[in-house]
């Protein structure tokens, strides 16, 4: 099959390339401290920083500026590593795990013990119109067939597949669908990517382990651009000989925002949603995002980094207002559910007792759960959640209990005083991938819920 040149389509994407997005803040700038911010083109060709989370930040904490850099998650976690950041946000847990835990017995580069949760959204396959590769008819809801299919297709020159290449993200998570058809017969050939760079299987030339520079089938092609351009450059679709028929892996959000302002006129969503019966279950596409603050410690000679500064920035997005607003983001372009979804904190299911004035001294028992909102993730079991009573502004403990192995908890209380009756659990360490080594966890902030307003009195006189 005859083939156009790349270097048009490269010339488009390059161009809208990110650089630093450095946002003013109402303040005099020389009075502001910058807060250097290393993440995931994700949350910057999406609009969310822009448009949310700086503005946001800004308000809360005056007294900083943000400088956000956008790179794949890879380049973002080697930039923090090279102590050039303060902070960052990320999303690839098998390259996460090596910041927290580099081994060797060196510190982490993590200045908290894991990473803290923020928001997640969830990865879609874009496709022209035509569908070259039928993934609409067949494998709407079903990654692993769907990318079969590309590669089938691919192979007879009827479609391109683009991806970013290296070790962002979207890669990371590419490399994991492939590995579901690394021993199905018929599946193209694969080679295995080192746990270096996150580990699964990529499209190649030859079988084994994937070489620095992976040979790559004439169908695939890796961009080396962040999420918005290599979205932009499968839009443009200069790959093939005179038909659009690229097909591009990314997060929800930079698509819904990019389709917003015209900046595509081509690519649509052609699969998402992955089906509880199809490879890799109901969650293999959800995206995951996590925030770190970097550790002084582990990056000798950059005693200039500003731990406070990065803590700042992650206290505020793991804020209810940052949260309500990173979940309200571009709401409407799909009706079932937004781009992102604020998970910094459990929620608390609870009952509550049935009459609004209690028995002094009586015993009472509430029941309840502690749910993390993440897909997929373990229950919270095993964790201390507690029963206080404000009353006039001042707290007054009732009752603890631990989670069991669902999560529930039942806390036991005698009526002491009126006043608002709340259940509250404190910050967490949880589990979120079991199946990664190291473990993978990370940090949930505290949540609480008012189960009502009660007085208590005395038992009657008998």
């Amino acid at each position: 099959m005859h083939r156009r040149g790349t270097a048009t389509a490269f010339a488009v994407a390059m161009s809208a390339l990110p650089m630093a997005l450095s946002v003013p803040t109402p303040a005099v700038a020389d009075s502001r401290t910058a807060v250097n911010i290393v993440g995931t083109s994700d949350v910057s060709d999406s609009n969310l920083i822009q448009s949310v989370i700086a503005p946001g930040f800004a308000a809360a904490y005056p007294q900083y500026s943000l400088n956000y850099i956008p790179k794949g998650t890879g380049a973002a976690i080697a930039y923090a590593e090279a102590g050039s950041a303060d902070g960052m946000i990320v999303h690839a847990e098998s390259l996460e795990n090596r910041f927290v835990d580099p081994g060797n017995g060196h510190p982490s580069f993590s200045d908290e013990p894991a990473g803290r949760a923020v928001f997640y959204g969830d990865f879609v396959l874009l496709g022209p119109p035509s569908d070259p590769a039928h993934v609409q008819a067949k494998d709407r809801h079903n990654i692993v067939g769907a990318f079969q299919a590309i590669a089938s297709a691919g192979a007879h020159g009827k479609a391109d597949f683009v991806s970013r290449g290296g070790t962002p993200g979207t890669t990371v998570e590419e490399h994991q669908i492939w590995n579901y058809l690394s021993d199905v017969s018929g599946s193209p050939t694969l080679c295995q990517v080192g746990t270096d760079n996150g580990g699964g299987y990529s499209p190649s030339t030859a079988s084994g382990t994937c070489p620095n520079s992976i040979n790559y089938p004439s169908w695939y092609h890796a961009t080396g651009l962040t999420q918005g351009p290599n979205i932009e450059a499968g839009d443009v679709c200069n790959f093939a000989s005179g038909a659009n028929d690229c097909y591009v892996l990314t997060d929800r959000a930079t698509f819904d925002y990019l389709a917003s302002t015209n900046a595509i006129s081509k690519l649509k969503i052609v699969s998402r949603d992955n089906s509880p019966d199809a490879p890799g279950g109901a969650t293999l596409l959800t995206n995951y995002f996590h925030a770190y603050a970097v550790n002084p410690a582990a990056v000798p000679g950059h005693s200039n980094i500003d731990v406070a500064g990065a803590e700042a920035f992650l206290n505020y997005l793991t804020s209810r207002e940052a949260q309500s607003a990173v979940s309200g983001y571009l709401t409407g372009r799909h009706a079932d559910t937004p781009p992102f979804a604020g998970d910094a904190a459990p929620v608390i299911t609870s009952s509550a007792p049935s009459k609004p004035v209690l028995h002094l001294g009586r015993r009472y028992v509430i029941h309840g759960k502690l749910i993390n909102v993440a897909p997929a993730t373990p229950p919270l079991a095993g964790k201390r959640v507690r029963l206080v009573v404000v009353r006039h502004g001042v707290t007054s403990p009732a009752g603890s209990a631990k989670t069991n192995a669902k999560g529930g908890f039942a806390i036991s209380f005698r009526a002491k005083t009126g006043g608002a009756y709340v259940v509250e659990s404190g910050k967490l360490k949880q589990v979120e991938d079991a199946s990664l080594r190291p473990t993978f966890s990370d940090l949930l902030g505290p949540s609480s819920i008012t189960i009502g307003h009660f007085g208590v009195r005395a038992h009657p006189s008998r």
